[in-house]
């Protein structure tokens, strides 16, 4: 319920991400042990609110909870800004290793959300050259967007100065849509039900085409 914009930069040529959402932005400052809760955060396993069931339901996708600290782990560079409580901080990495012990103040704002900008290491990947594949990545985002009705994504690949966005409004039922082809009848059949906070939905339409099973869970596409 926060948030409804989220950004994805991507330059191939110098390898570089770059992720903006505006949404409440990440706590920072002094947490149990820790000088800094962002280190926390980008280098521990299971700190992310994911594993908090009182900050949201969380469709997120893994189940390790290490993504962005996997993330920072691996790449040469990685920085993090985050606008929260009225200011704006920033903390930098170099290969996981944060540089400074916390994260350093930028400037006051009224405006909320966060910000990730890496770039994948060569050394970790074992990589004589880091590869993106921006059009996969692309078509990830266009999925993602229909388990996340409401948020637009935008992903542009700033070398070519190419732009697109993705939003969804009535969920997978716009996926159905989007793969359906030959449509039998107009109507969807429906099975959605809720227990323990799992959710589950089923869209099905005959077609006269061949048929296909597509299986997502949180988000993410599952293998045949």
């Amino acid at each position: 319920g926060f948030g409804k914009e989220i950004y994805i930069g991507i330059s191939p040529a110098e390898r570089k991400f770059t992720v903006i959402d505006k949404g409440r932005g990440i706590p920072r400052g002094p947490s149990g042990k820790s000088k800094e809760h962002l280190i926390t955060i980008m280098t521990s396993a299971h700190s992310g609110a994911k594993f908090n069931k009182d900050s949201y339901v969380g469709y997120s996708r893994g189940p390790n909870g290490i993504g962005v600290g996997a993330t920072c782990m691996s790449s040469d560079y990685m920085k993090i800004v985050t606008k929260r409580d009225g200011h704006t901080w920033e903390l930098e990495f170099n290969k996981g290793v944060p540089l400074t012990e916390t994260a350093y103040p930028v400037n006051e704002t009224e405006s909320t959300g966060s910000l990730f900008t890496w770039v994948p290491s060569q050394e970790v990947f074992a990589a004589e050259e880091i590869v993106i594949d921006f059009e996969g990545i692309r078509t990830m985002i266009e999925e993602y967007s229909f388990f996340n009705p409401g948020v637009a994504f935008t992903i542009e690949n700033e070398d070519m100065k190419e732009k697109y966005t993705y939003l969804s409004r009535n969920g997978i039922r716009d996926f159905a849509d989007k793969v359906i082809q030959k449509p039998l009848h107009k109507e969807y059949l429906i099975g959605k039900v809720k227990e323990n906070n799992i959710e589950v939905e089923a869209l099905a339409k005959w077609t006269g085409g061949a048929g296909r099973f597509y299986l997502f869970v949180n988000g993410a596409e599952c293998p045949d």
